[in-house]
């Protein structure tokens, strides 16, 4: 799983895999069962918290007359989201080697796969640890005594955790929920760190860190489980093109294959792979099957608003798949230049809808 949180494979992994009672049973003992049930009791008042605390403190701040935090605040929740989102892109120089690597599947490669993965699933933490610590000193520069405390905790709160929750609704929309932990935990430990420094309690500040690090070792946990439950190809044709889809991800437009590969796959894999053995009888390569399975996906995924910061205005991520999708259109129409509309017509046709998009 790819995830717009972050544009890099396995974010975290969260849910169920299984049907029937005894599989209900035994998830539900287990970590991530435990895990589930306590973030959705706790949904509701995070909720809560997540609308009115930073309207409560915002309010609390403009009548102190804290003019200049309110600023920085609402600079960092707007532009929080590009920073971080291009923060978590620097992971891929980990994740990508990492990929390619546990997708050779070789006994020796895979050895040397785990840990860049690991490093690359960890910096996520990082990140998200290190925005909410710069987050909470930077609002906290300027209090003027323990009476303001607490409206500067609830807007340092809404700093450090509205660009994550931005970002995770995108993921949301886009049907990948594999950052929920990371950003479930953030609330939690943040919540910790507002009652600690307006109580004066040392031990909820601390847990601040206690959170992130238990976040941290429960995803990576997950995340090496699933990495051992790969599903084999369905047939040598599925296989192939798999194996092209891999090599693509090698390529000029890696990043952007990998970003949409679970898509591919799951196309590729439409009606236990029926869909490729159908499109080989009809002459069409392995190579030309992934960029007609790419360009199909991508013909819903750029105009949906998941991978814009604003209106008409791309992501790092969006800008990445519209190169693809410029590729694959350009590439499909040169082995094939019988089709109704042109390349160049469907291209601008997409940048439209990207336009109004967001």
């Amino acid at each position: 799983p790819y995830s717009n949180l972050t544009g890099v494979k396995c974010l975290t992994y969260i849910g169920t895999e299984g049907y029937g009672r005894n599989n209900k049973i035994k998830n539900k003992r287990s970590l991530m069962g435990w895990i589930k049930i306590l973030m959705t009791v706790l949904t509701m008042p995070l909720i809560i918290f997540n609308l009115l605390g930073g309207l409560v403190g915002g309010i609390w701040l403009a009548f102190l007359g804290e003019w200049a935090t309110i600023g920085r605040g609402l600079a960092g929740m707007f532009g929080g989201a590009l920073l971080c989102s291009f923060l978590m892109f620097l992971g891929m120089m980990f994740q990508m080697p990492g990929i390619k690597m546990w997708e050779s599947r070789k006994f020796f490669a895979r050895i040397f796969a785990i840990p860049m993965l690991l490093i690359g699933h960890a910096w996520i933490y990082i990140v998200m640890t290190g925005w909410a610590i710069g987050a909470f000193q930077i609002i906290f520069r300027d209090v003027s005594g323990q009476s303001s405390v607490l409206p500067h905790g609830l807007w340092a709160y809404a700093v450090a955790v509205g660009p994550w929750s931005f970002l995770l609704q995108k993921d949301v929309d886009a049907g990948n929920d594999h950052g929920e932990i990371p950003v479930f935990f953030l609330q939690i430990a943040c919540i910790c760190l507002v009652l600690g420094t307006w109580l004066e309690i040392k031990g909820l500040v601390i847990s601040f860190w206690a959170i992130m690090a238990v976040s941290l070792i429960v995803g990576s946990l997950n995340f090496i489980r699933l990495l051992y439950k790969e599903k084999p190809f369905l047939n040598a044709d599925t296989g192939l093109a798999f194996s092209e889809l891999d090599k693509a991800m090698s390529g000029q437009h890696g990043i952007a294959f990998t970003l949409i590969k679970p898509q591919i796959e799951q196309l590729l894999r439409h009606n236990k792979g029926t869909l490729v053995g159908t499109m080989r009888k009809r002459g069409i390569c392995h190579e030309v099957i992934v960029l007609k399975a790419a360009k199909f996906i991508l013909d819903d995924v750029l105009p949906s608003g998941n991978y814009h910061i604003y209106r008409g205005v791309l992501s790092q991520q969006g800008d990445l798949l519209f190169d693809l999708y410029t590729f694959s259109v350009r590439k499909l129409w040169a082995e094939d230049s019988n089709q109704e509309v042109s390349a160049n017509a469907e291209i601008n046709s997409m940048e439209e809808a990207i336009s109004k998009a967001g």
